[in-house]
């Protein structure tokens, strides 16, 4: 279990709980390809086209979140899944686990 928060200034803080090799919290700033390949993809996805959930019932599968909070309104919008996300978020999603390993 962790959390992995990336700024706008490209400071990515990570802070493992459980179950994961690092437990505590680390930080680094990404690279300007690290950056821009996240930016890309958080402002090339339509985050309201989304459900919030994509949950199956299967107990005990480890369950992600993908959290975005926009600046200019201050609204969040999170995404949960213990499965198969549309495409555009799993390649988000994949690109966020890349950066917390």
């Amino acid at each position: 279990m962790y959390n992995l928060t990336i700024y706008n200034d490209g400071l990515a803080i990570f802070e493992g709980k459980e179950n994961v090799e690092k437990i505590g919290v680390y930080h680094k700033m990404l690279n300007a390809v690290e950056f821009d390949k996240v930016q890309n993809a958080v402002h090339s996805i339509k985050w309201n086209n989304y459900k919030t959930s994509y949950m199956r019932n299967i107990p005990d599968l480890p369950v992600s979140t993908l959290s975005y909070y926009n600046v200019k309104d201050s609204s969040k919008i999170a995404i949960q899944s213990n499965s198969a996300l549309p495409p555009e978020l799993e390649e988000l999603h994949k690109n966020m686990v890349e950066i917390a390993n």
